[in-house]
């Protein structure tokens, strides 16, 4: 569970060693589209994502490349699918 606000309409894909960066951010009515690179100690994973917002739930999908520093040639690509609902308000 997390904690998605106007301010912060991006959910979060990474896990918690990565740093992520958003490099790219576009709202249009209820749907929200980004790019992102990821970097830790194993390599750097970039992706773009898309979600739409529609009353209290959301669905959308982040595709992934990622790189390792093991062997930079070889990447793994994914595609996560996403979907969610409001659940109340976020903590303070």
């Amino acid at each position: 569970m997390q904690c998605i606000t106007k301010n912060d309409l991006v959910p979060k894909t990474a896990n918690e060693d990565q740093k992520c960066d958003i490099k790219e951010r576009k709202i249009s009515g209820n749907k929200v589209s980004w790019k992102m690179v990821c970097v830790d100690k194993n390599g750097t994973m970039e992706g773009q994502g898309e979600i739409t917002y529609t009353g209290n739930s959301y669905q959308g999908m982040v595709k992934t490349r990622t790189t390792t520093n093991n062997n930079p040639k070889e990447t793994m690509k994914s595609t996560m699918k996403m979907k969610g609902r409001r659940m109340g308000a976020c903590p303070k």
